[in-house]
């Protein structure tokens, strides 16, 4: 949601602007992927190559006042090393990752700091990996005696146009994400019911002004729908260094201490979603977005935002790295109706240079520029607001409750 500050404060990561990224890329064997060249000033790798399926070792160096920040590296749309630390004060950094096995063509890695000094280079893959030929057995030498192979396991078939199709953008997609919320508990191999910052510890609070605690309890699925409550408390109840007296719920298919359920780069993604009743009052915060996995901020896609005193808008934005550190792009959207009376479809189609939001399947605002080249995640939550423009009544009416009949991405 808008204005997340507290990512910076979580990771610590106070990035000096213009800093630069440099760094080489060293092979642990002779080569099939070879480096050919570099596409960005922040970062320089030498000529080197290495064999798929096997270990490359990254190492570089990031200039610039900071005190402490993290990277990650991600092959083509896939994050091959969830992160790894630069050290504070000398900029150093060392990581490895496994090239993937991959047919030749062209391929990016891209270096990651701290979600403002991004960095790619061009990979060629020149060549498969081929095995040493067996000597030919000698004429007098007994036949071999021929060994079974083992049952080889049917390969996955890849996703296919069948099935659910994005309500808006058209063209030939793939459903790589689908939720339908048909169980009688939040699916864990999907979700965390917890902010991605919790660390060990259920409760969690965010810094963008809300007045909650996000409480896994809040989340619950059956009937078909997932349902996010907020609830107002009898006692103050202390998280995440805070105090609040209200309760909200938070579900992620990310998590940064724990193995990242499901995340991606490019596509599209859309919820069905009923808004909380906006007859109950002032305060009522609910949103549909995406953050990195990584914990950097920016870059975030605010799919749809919600604010109870102003049921008929629905506010889009993109908040991105720039000169000043974050800038944000977007619109509010009069549909000229309670948005909390219906069900509606909320999705954004994410392409590498643009950002289309659409509303029951019509787009209403484009951005036009770079787009977030890193993984990113799923989030959906409901708070309760503490900021002026949406500031919570005494007379608010709880619990209230954002109903969601379905989660999907779909890609090209």
């Amino acid at each position: 949601m808008s204005k997340r500050v507290w990512y910076v404060a979580a990771m610590a990561l106070m990035i000096g602007l213009g800093g630069r990224v440099t760094g080489t890329l060293a092979a642990t064997s002779p080569s099939t992927v070879k480096v050919v060249a570099a596409s960005s000033p922040y970062l320089t790798l030498s000529a080197v190559s290495g064999v798929a399926g096997q270990r490359i070792q990254a190492s570089g160096r990031v200039s610039g006042n900071y005190k402490l920040t993290v990277g990650y590296l991600v092959w083509d749309s896939r994050l091959v090393v969830d992160s790894f630390t630069m050290s504070g004060g000398s900029g150093n950094f060392l990581t490895q990752f496994t090239v993937p096995a991959a047919a030749a063509g062209n391929h990016t890695v891209t270096v990651v700091a701290g979600g403002v000094n991004q960095a790619q280079a061009t990979f060629v893959v020149t060549s498969t990996v081929t095995s040493t030929p067996s000597p030919t057995p000698s004429p007098t030498s007994p036949p071999p005696t021929a060994t079974p192979s083992p049952t080889q396991p049917t390969p996955t078939a890849p996703p296919t146009t069948s099935g659910p199709q994005p309500n808006g953008p058209t063209g030939t997609w793939n459903l790589m994400f689908d939720d339908e919320f048909q169980g009688t508990a939040v699916d864990a191999g999907k979700w965390y019911a917890t902010c991605p910052w919790s660390g060990g510890t259920p409760l969690c609070s965010a810094g963008d002004g809300s007045l909650n605690c996000f409480d896994p309890s809040r989340v619950t699925e059956g009937n078909g729908l997932l349902d996010i409550s907020a609830q107002k408390l009898g006692a103050p109840l202390s998280c995440g260094g805070k105090t609040d007296t209200y309760e909200g719920g938070w579900i992620d298919t990310s998590h940064w201490n724990s193995p990242t359920d499901y995340s991606f780069t490019y596509g599209y993604m859309e919820a069905s979603i009923k808004m909380p009743n906006s007859a109950d009052g002032p305060g009522i915060w609910p949103g549909f977005w995406s953050g990195t996995v990584s914990g950097a901020w920016p870059p975030e896609i605010d799919v749809v935002e919600w604010s109870s005193n102003q049921p008929d808008s629905a506010s889009l934005h993109y908040h991105y790295p720039c000169a000043t550190g974050a800038c944000q792009a977007g619109t509010v959207v009069n549909l000229g109706t309670d948005l909390s009376q219906g069900w509606h479809t909320y999705g954004v189609d994410w392409e590498p240079n643009s950002l289309t939001w659409y509303i029951d399947g019509k787009p209403v605002y484009t951005f036009t520029g770079p787009t977030p080249n890193v993984p990113m995640d799923l989030r959906l939550s409901l708070e309760v607001c503490g900021n002026s423009y949406n500031l919570v009544s005494p007379s608010t009416v709880f619990p209230a409750d954002m109903q969601v009949s379905d989660v999907r991405v779909w890609q090209h």
